[in-house]
């Protein structure tokens, strides 16, 4: 099972596969619908409440910092 609020936005994971997006790691552990999650997927939400994955370049590296 894979939680992720994004299903609405982004209906064929399929799309997702292969790209980099920033992830929010080393969170205090949660149960949320019976699964333990630990990090979260960072979004943004525009005027019209689109919501967007925040994708980053493979050049920026695993660890680089959102500011």
């Amino acid at each position: 099972m894979h939680l992720s609020a994004i299903k609405a936005y982004y209906p064929d994971y399929a799309a997702l596969v292969g790209r980099h997006v920033v992830f929010v790691a080393n969170l205090a552990p949660r149960s949320i619908m019976g699964q333990l999650s630990q990090g979260m997927l960072l979004t943004v939400e525009n005027g019209e409440g689109v919501v967007s994955l925040l994708f980053s370049s493979s050049a920026l590296g695993d660890g680089a910092r959102v500011i």
